[in-house]
């Protein structure tokens, strides 16, 4: 028997910790800088519904950028209106909020009237029918092409590099897939490690 995998399990963040992007953003990629992008996502992963409270320090001490690039992307960010910023009273900081579009209500699917089954015709010594074959797994790069595009060996490495284990790079790829998120397929790579991987959580080897 083969030995018990002990390699630690990242756990997948749920729903409600995900960040959400605005479908805005990727009209925009080409606009804003990678800093900005990286600020933007930050300012994300703090919107819970409602505005909130972050000073420029707190910013660029979670960004790894200085106090100048963080006003500069915030600037960039109110003129692009990826969000919305409010001046803080007095010293207290400035409150931000990353608007999101509304949500269109489903219908109801109508219920399905039931049907009697048509009981199976059996040959003779056909004591049963076989069993219906299940579906192939799709492939990492088949995972990846749905979510984002077909990627080269180049960008596939790149990728993998997040992770050492590739159960956990499907588990992360099968869970964009459940929410449906993606990115463009003319989006930067790093706009996808940063949606694949937000937390920043990824083994690296």
């Amino acid at each position: 028997m083969p030995a018990p995998d002990h390699s630690p399990q990242i756990p997948i963040p749920d729903a409600q910790r995900c960040i959400q992007l605005s479908p805005a953003l990727l009209t925009r990629l080409k606009k804003i800088t990678p800093a900005t992008l990286k600020v933007y996502i930050y300012l994300c992963s703090q919107n819970h519904g409602a505005r909130f409270s972050a000073s420029i320090q707190k910013i660029a001490a979670a960004t790894g950028f200085r106090d100048r690039a963080v006003k500069d992307a915030l600037k960039q960010l109110d003129e692009e209106r990826l969000i919305e910023r409010t001046a803080g009273r007095g010293s207290q900081p400035n409150q931000y909020f990353t608007p999101l579009p509304a949500q269109k209500p489903t219908a109801p699917t109508p219920a399905a009237e039931p049907v009697n089954p048509i009981p199976a015709s059996k040959s003779a010594g056909d004591e049963s029918l076989p069993p219906t074959p299940q579906q192939p797994k799709p492939t990492i790069q088949e995972l990846i092409a749905d979510r984002y595009r077909p990627v080269n060996n180049r960008e596939l490495a790149e990728i993998q590099k997040l992770y050492r284990e590739e159960a956990v790079l499907r588990q992360r790829l099968e869970s964009l897939v459940r929410r449906d998120e993606g990115v463009a397929a003319d989006g930067p790579l790093a706009l996808f490690l940063a949606v694949l991987n937000p937390f920043g959580t990824g083994q690296r080897q």
